[in-house]
């Protein structure tokens, strides 16, 4: 097992554990940069975990890669701060406001940041007396890190069945990753 607790920052260049974990945290103001391969054959949930959010740090994709049989875990701070993850991550594997949960084998960023969706609902009529339309969105922008979707469950509307406009709030949709 290989542990590096930076004070401020540090750059993983090349490092080999075999079977045991690599992990290294930034407790201050510094980033954690990968300039080379990190490779383990460990199959664990924390095969290899890079943290920098107990400071103001991000963890800084320059080169290299992430190779283990277990999970590899990135906590960083911002999108705009932690250049490179989208290369090395991939799409579908990010999560942010510290959402951790549907975390499987693989390379995954966990961000402390939470970006924010806009969602709108397409325009929908109904003739008195019917069930409600089927909901559906006309568009959802804000995505970062390359996602297009994550959104679970369904908008609400005001009650009343008289003639007239309804306004439609959040109801129960919400982000599975974070947003």
């Amino acid at each position: 097992n290989l542990t590096i607790n930076a004070g401020n920052s540090a750059t993983l260049g090349n490092i080999t554990t075999g079977a045991g974990t690599i992990s290294a945290t930034s407790s201050g103001v510094g980033d954690i940069t990968i300039s080379g391969a990190l490779t383990n054959t460990n199959s664990s949930t924390s095969a290899v975990v890079l943290n920098s959010t107990s400071g103001t740090g991000n963890v800084i994709f320059n080169s290299g890669s992430i190779s283990t049989l277990g999970r590899a875990t990135i906590f960083t701070n911002t999108v705009a701060g932690s250049t490179g993850l989208d290369a090395l991550v991939g799409n579908g594997n990010f999560r942010y406001n510290g959402v951790t949960t549907g975390l499987g084998t693989g390379t995954y960023a966990v961000y402390t940041e939470q970006p924010f969706l806009t969602v709108t609902a397409n325009d929908a009529s109904k003739v008195y007396g019917t069930n409600d339309p089927a909901q559906s969105y006309a568009s959802v922008t804000g995505y970062v890190n390359g996602d297009t979707a994550g959104l679970t469950g369904s908008y609400a509307r005001t009650a009343g069945e008289s003639v007239g406009n309804r306004s439609i709030t959040q109801g129960t949709v919400a982000s599975n990753v974070g947003y």
